[in-house]
């Protein structure tokens, strides 16, 4: 009897096939761990909460976020005869101190609002930072990089990174956000405006 030879395609496959497994696996528990994966544990308490509240139409997503904002303490208000829904972040609560990592309040408040939105394509976020260069305590890089931590947290977490708009404007344009000047000009604050296409 004859025994069966593998051919070289059959034992490149069967030498191939741990590599590729381990491969996936572990690029896998990459996109895990650094959150690109998009979406979060089933069991975790963001997830449970976003995902319990579904609202319907604009006036239901907005009333959610607002509601959601005001409990953390945020300062929230409708805009433009209802049709934007703004929340006022203040970096030195948001964020850690000196750095531009979110707090594990501010993400999870953050998180559970993306899952809201993320399944939305027609609403858009646009994000503003606020301040002056010659403002006492301003530092323009760490407020840049604040920025940045946010629009990429909020991709990170499922909202498409064209729903995202960034600007950065100075502080005298804040007084049309509702915001004071003064926090505003010492680049404390962050206006997030939530707007239907």
């Amino acid at each position: 009897m004859r025994a069966i030879v593998p051919g070289p395609l059959l034992r490149l496959r069967t030498a191939l096939y741990p590599l590729a497994c381990g491969l996936l696996a572990a690029s896998g528990l990459l996109l895990t761990q650094s959150g690109l994966a998009g979406a979060p544990d089933p069991g975790s308490a963001v997830a449970s909460s976003a995902l319990a509240v579904r609202p319907s139409g604009w006036r239901g997503l907005a009333g959610e976020i607002s509601r959601l904002a005001r409990a953390a303490g945020l300062k929230t208000a409708w805009q433009d005869d209802d049709r934007a829904i703004n929340l006022t972040v203040d970096t030195t609560q948001a964020f850690e101190n000196r750095q531009a990592q979110l707090s594990p309040s501010y993400a999870s408040l953050l998180g559970e609002i993306a899952l809201m939105v993320q399944a939305r394509p027609e609403i858009r976020l646009i994000m503003t930072g606020f301040g002056n260069t010659p403002a006492t305590h301003y530092n323009p890089v760490l407020f840049g990089l604040r920025l940045k931590a946010l629009q990429v947290f909020f991709a990170e977490h499922g909202i498409a990174i064209g729903q995202i708009e960034t600007l950065i404007k100075d502080a005298d344009s804040a007084s049309g956000h509702d915001m004071p000047a003064g926090r505003a000009a010492a680049g404390r604050l962050i206006s997030l405006r939530f707007v239907p296409a």
